[in-house]
């Protein structure tokens, strides 16, 4: 399903889970490098949604930056408050893969700046135009 497939008729909470459920996963997988950390971001970004219905009185485009905006928040305040508990070294971390060259893509997103990365995964993977899309101060 793309984003253009919702009609501002089928716009309910279960229809953007549905919808962005997978964009959602990938940049919480992506920001945290932690299966369980992306979990609970992931169940926390839709809460969120679900506690502001009126979100869903946006259009699609509307709806999806916000989801964006409110999952990268998300996971910059997981990492902050895990980095203030502990400090663990991210090479160690295994993160499944598909293939060889989804590793080495990965792999080269995780040794750019968060800022730079978040960018990149967004235009490439996301599609999203380069208007707004500049680096977040950390």
């Amino acid at each position: 399903m793309k984003a253009t497939d919702l009609s501002r008729a089928d716009i309910s909470f279960e229809a953007v889970v549905s919808q962005y459920a997978d964009m959602v996963t990938r940049l919480c997988c992506l920001n945290l490098n932690d299966i369980n950390q992306a979990e609970d971001c992931w169940q926390d970004t839709f809460i969120a949604l679900y506690k502001s219905p009126s979100v869903l009185e946006k259009t699609i485009p509307e709806i999806r930056k916000w989801l964006i905006t409110v999952t990268l928040n998300k996971c910059r305040n997981l990492n902050k408050r895990q980095f203030l508990r502990r400090h663990e070294n991210i090479d160690e971390l295994a993160i499944p893969t598909y293939d060889a060259y989804a590793s080495q893509v990965v792999d080269a997103l995780r040794r750019l700046p968060p800022a730079y990365s978040q960018v990149i995964y967004l235009h490439y993977y996301e599609q999203r135009a380069g208007t707004g899309l500049s680096p977040c101060p950390q």
